[in-house]
């Protein structure tokens, strides 16, 4: 029993990080519903957004009312001439109230709201950007498989040849150096599907981690629906206008310009008075005619002499207000060359596609054509061909997912959340090797 309790505060102190395992087949749907506030960046936004939400409560704090009870119990020894009672213990109950200092309060408080709703607005970001990193790496963890059946049919076509070869040169009919060529060929190839191995699984551990599930490596992922990738593209000019006015780093920033305008008046105004009214109801041990038991005032705070402390506040917060409008301006600037990188990657992806869409085509026929030789014994060039067919769709779908990760990633300038919803189609489904 003596280790009864010490286990159940361990187990309420740390609470348990189990949680249920990715499905199988994994699904782009799912794993963006797992972008949630438990990933550490998302956590560095959240506290950030705490402690600004915490600042509001302060300066919320010093406008309000004040209570207060002081207690004092004082042991005296007192001269002859006055009363011998020793026990001098008092009780003063104090009500104060901030009454009016030049806006300095409310200032504050609107700076710290601004404040708060900057920082909702770059959490909001940081999750559309969090979706964005968990869409690439879903697309590579797709990539990397298919690129593994390539280098598997290509390996395998490889050791025919080498088969053969080695066959050949044993009856006489191939050298030393031309077998020698094909079995380094055929190490070259092999070494490449080792390398498509590791990656395959390097990719599901980037993506574990990005779903912030590092020991719960995927299994089989579902090729995601792309119908977003045929919307219609509209002009940049257009682009640059939604960009400017919705992007949710720029309206961040835009409100923090704000925030620290407010903080600025607040600072100047610590040079003016202070207006606070009070009220006092007390107990004392000791009668003396001098003692009031109630007493209500105000007092009248005038700063005469506050040497730089003034200055240097007013100076920090404008320094602060210098930096949000410069970072203001330099994010207008980064955002109309992301806006207009963004706008032709589209528009050379989008070209890249049909050219994808033909090779793929032509891939298929040659295949059917290789298959039916193959059939009648006439040409054995199966194996390559199937191979060609994998890596002619390897482009294309790469080809779709840059494409997604383009509209993506200009969503996400336009201020919005990347891949709202995303479910598996019949043409994706057609795209698997």
């Amino acid at each position: 029993m003596r280790w009864f309790f010490p286990i159940i505060f361990l187990a309420l102190a740390c609470p348990s990080q189990a949680s249920e395992p990715l499905p199988n087949p994994l699904t782009l749907d799912v794993a963006l519903e797992l972008a949630d506030n438990t990933h550490p960046e998302i956590q560095l936004r959240l506290a950030e957004l705490d402690k600004t939400r915490a600042l509001g409560l302060q300066a919320s704090g010093d406008d309000d009312i004040d209570v207060r009870l002081l207690l004092f119990p004082n042991y005296v020894i007192p001269p002859d001439i006055a009363p011998q009672d020793r026990n001098d213990s008092q009780a003063h109950f104090t009500v104060s109230k901030r009454l009016y200092d030049f806006g300095q309060t409310s200032s504050l408080l609107e700076a710290a709201e601004l404040s708060t709703q900057a920082k909702e607005l770059f959490y909001q970001d940081a999750r559309n950007r969090m979706r964005l990193n968990i869409i690439q790496r879903y697309f590579n963890v797709l990539l990397s498989d298919i690129e593994f059946a390539v280098q598997n049919e290509d390996m395998a076509v490889a050791y025919v040849t080498v088969d053969r070869a080695r066959e050949e040169n044993a009856l006489g009919k191939k050298s030393d150096v031309d077998l020698m060529k094909l079995e380094n060929e055929y190490q070259a190839i092999r070494m490449k599907r080792y390398r498509a191995e590791t990656l395959q699984r390097a990719t599901r551990s980037l993506l574990a981690q990005a779903l912030n599930r590092p020991n719960d490596l995927p299994s089989d992922l579902e090729l995601p629906e792309l119908a977003d990738n045929d919307r219609p593209l509209p002009e940049y000019e257009e682009l640059v206008d939604q960009a400017l006015a919705n992007n949710l780093k720029m309206k961040a920033l835009s409100v923090e310009i704000e925030a620290a305008r407010y903080r600025m008046d607040a600072s100047r105004n610590k040079n003016y008075p202070v207006l606070t009214g009070e009220l006092q109801a007390s107990y004392y041990n000791r009668e003396f005619g001098s003692r009031n038991p109630f007493t209500a005032g105000v007092l009248l705070d005038i700063p005469i002499y506050t040497g730089d402390r003034v200055n240097a506040d007013v100076a920090s917060e404008q320094a602060d207000f210098m930096r949000y409008q410069a970072e203001y301006k330099a994010e207008e600037f980064n955002i109309r060359q992301d806006i207009l990188t963004t706008w032709q990657t589209i528009q050379t992806l989008v070209a890249q596609r049909e050219q994808a869409y033909t090779q793929t085509d032509y891939r298929d026929l040659y295949l059917d054509r290789s298959r039916t030789l193959y059939e009648m014994e006439a040409k054995a060039d199966i194996g390559d061909a199937m191979a060609r067919q994998t890596e002619a769709r390897l482009l294309s779908l790469r080809t779709e997912f840059q494409l997604a990760l383009a509209w993506a990633q200009l969503d996400i300038l336009l201020g919005q959340a990347p891949m709202e919803s995303d479910s598996v189609s019949d043409d994706a489904k057609e795209a698997t090797p």
